[in-house]
């Protein structure tokens, strides 16, 4: 009651000349605590603890598959597929990884996802592929964590996170940045739009890594 009267008073005074200007300003300042408010909202929620599994660990190369490095062989030529897909097999994603020129290998497997490193560009990765109880593999998840000499403070990855649609950062135990892109089929895509993802997944990589190294 005591909010809905003071937005009534507010509204009263704005049709008054006088008032307008006060209006105005008490509305801005209204709009800044509550922008203010969101943000300690969002400090709060950016360390997320499944941001990093057990798997997701320094990408050195040693830890690397041994056909990582390796040329993949010469993927099947690729047919127009519009179909609908509510899920996707381990082997349509590497015919994927395939057709798009992604260097991968499968690193291994941790319950009900299936983990593979896929080189991005620059950019090496761990790439999940988790199935539901049903063994429905419907959702594709892209880690990329940053080992970084000076580590970003909460706001440089909430603006990230403010201003861009696509990829949510955060900051893992030790502090450094980390890029999550996820995709799930639920409800059913075609392969194009799957293929979509990787690539917008590659670049937002390489974004997100230039937004991190500037001062």
């Amino acid at each position: 009651m005591e909010k809905k009267f003071m937005l009534k008073k507010l509204f009263y005074k704005a049709i008054k000349p006088r008032g307008l200007m006060l209006s105005f300003c008490l509305g801005f300042m209204l709009l800044l605590l509550g922008t203010l408010g969101g943000n300690k909202i969002l400090l709060r929620q950016a360390i997320a603890t499944d941001i990093k599994p057990d798997i997701l660990v320094n990408l050195d190369k040693e830890l690397l598959p041994n056909n990582l490095s390796q040329k993949q062989q010469t993927s099947p030529p690729e047919t127009i597929d519009n179909s609908i897909h509510t899920q996707i097999s381990e082997q349509k994603l590497e015919q994927l990884f395939n057709q798009l020129g992604i260097l991968y290998g499968k690193r291994g497997s941790e319950g009900k996802t299936t983990y593979y490193i896929a080189e991005f560009g620059k950019n090496r990765s761990l790439v999940g592929l988790t199935c539901s109880e049903n063994n429905i593999c419907d959702l594709i998840t892209i880690y990329r964590r940053f080992n970084v000499t000076n580590k970003p403070d909460l706001r440089k990855i909430n603006q990230w996170n403010l201003d861009k649609g696509f990829g949510t950062a955060v900051i893992d135990e030790e502090g450094n940045p980390v890029i999550k892109c996820r995709y799930t089929l639920y409800g059913g895509v075609t392969l194009n739009s799957v293929k979509f993802f990787l690539q917008l997944s590659s670049y937002v990589l390489e974004e997100f890594g230039k937004y991190i190294e500037a001062s």
